[in-house]
């Protein structure tokens, strides 16, 4: 509850700001929390909405428990039209409703199941038309779950580059440029212990991999150790030099990923969450160790298969968006300034996507 009343004053703060006609600077959350309020000021001012790297405008909803969803439903005042969670005349009556985002969310037709178990949170489209124009700042767009979102709503978009010309930065044609200048700026460690073959597989060291980490205890025993080893004795790293990460997935099965694979030299101190964004704190780190491999979430994906456009599935492209999240979080490192970085990945599929990247090669989707 109390953190609703601080989301609506800080809401209540942007409102002021936006009919003041003031440069407004706000985090992702706060943007996707804009409610009605805040989109009538917005189309009675001339906004240009600038987004610092894709924002995340489909994701799993949790803010209600599947049981009072069902509850709802049951009750009548939630139904179920073509995987849609759609509000009946009984919602918009009763006193109770305050309780319940999904009440809210299904009212602004944000809300969708899948699979009559779980619920998938969409942003309002209508947001993008509210502004004169909209610039999403980011890298390997077709790997972002925004361009799918996109392409769902059918809204318009056009992708361009930036140069830098005459000390000023201009919008161009895209293109693709070469990655040599990275490729001798990173060298990749391949640990070929036997005690990691099982990194091999595709899925091996994904979330669910280490949400299983009970039957998976030797593996990430070795992995603990191997990677240990990397930081240790063949770099002989600092730990203010080492940058790491893994994943955190639910803590009311057990330990984390990162309580399993800490050691003395990879510390609370030195890991970097592994959808980091935007931070310029471990700009001088050198020496990375990524202890992870992506997929999106497979809720997302249907969500998306689910649907058509022009007659055609949309296909997720899994691999592009694994080697967007990793490139985000190596360029936290100090190859952002143009220097020179090392960086252990066991996981074979993630260590090829990179390479594939850093030689200019095509990625398609396995």
């Amino acid at each position: 509850m109390q953190k609703e009343k601080r989301k609506r004053r800080k809401l209540d703060d942007i409102i002021n700001l936006i009919e003041s006609e003031k440069n407004i600077c706000c985090t992702h959350e706060l943007f996707i929390a804009f409610d009605e309020r805040c989109r009538t000021a917005l189309k009675n001012n001339n906004y240009i909405l600038i987004i610092d790297e894709a924002i995340e405008c489909v994701q799993m909803f949790y803010q209600d428990s599947p049981a009072d969803i069902k509850t709802l439903i049951e009750d009548g005042r939630l139904q179920i039209i073509n995987d849609e969670l759609k509000p009946t005349d009984q919602s918009y009556k009763d006193k109770n409703n305050s309780r319940y985002y999904c009440i809210q969310a299904a009212q602004e037709r944000r809300l969708f199941v899948i699979d009559n178990k779980c619920y998938i949170w969409v942003y309002s489209p209508d947001i993008w038309q509210i502004f004169n124009k909209v610039y999403v700042l980011t890298y390997l767009f077709e790997g972002c779950t925004l361009k799918y979102y996109y392409d769902f709503y059918g809204i318009p978009y056009k992708k361009v580059s930036v140069i830098l010309s005459n000390d000023r930065y201009q919008l161009i044609q895209h293109y693709e440029p070469s990655k040599s200048k990275f490729k001798n700026l990173v060298e990749i460690f391949e640990d070929k212990d036997p005690k990691l073959s099982f990194t091999t597989k595709h899925g091996a060291l994904s979330s669910t991999f280490f949400r299983n980490h009970k039957t998976n205890e030797n593996e990430i025993s070795n992995l603990r150790k191997r990677s240990y080893n990397y930081v240790r004795n063949i770099c002989n790293a600092k730990t203010d030099e080492i940058l790491w990460t893994t994943f955190d997935p639910d803590k009311s099965r057990g330990r984390t990923a990162e309580q399993l694979l800490k050691s003395t030299l990879l510390t609370d101190s030195n890991f970097a969450s592994i959808n980091q964004r935007a931070v310029e704190k471990f700009a001088d780190r050198h020496i990375l160790v990524y202890l992870g491999n992506r997929f999106q979430n497979p809720e997302i994906k249907k969500f998306f298969a689910n649907r058509e456009i022009d007659g055609n599935k949309i296909a997720f492209n899994d691999d592009l968006f694994a080697l967007s999240e990793l490139i985000q979080w190596i360029w936290r490192s100090r190859i952002r300034r143009g220097q020179p970085i090392q960086i252990f990945i066991p996981s074979r599929r993630m260590r090829n996507l990179l390479k594939l990247w850093l030689n200019d090669l095509a990625i398609s989707n396995n």
